[in-house]
């Protein structure tokens, strides 16, 4: 399972949430949305499938 957790570069509280799910063994990605749209990216395409929708930062993929 993987979390995306949206927040400010320096958020004390979203660290330690960042924190705690990574305790729990959960895979965490990590974005600052007002890096959008220099180092954050969300691309959408239709296919046969229906839309995949992903969201880029630091080279990291995310599926939404």
């Amino acid at each position: 399972m993987l979390v995306l957790v949206l927040t400010q570069q320096f958020d004390l509280t979203a660290d330690y949430v960042v924190e705690e799910l990574n305790r729990r063994g959960l895979q965490v990605a990590r974005c600052d949305p007002g890096d959008f749209p220099l180092s954050l990216t969300v691309t959408g395409r239709l296919s046969g499938e229906g839309w995949m929708t992903e969201l880029t930062h630091s080279g990291r993929v995310v599926r939404l």
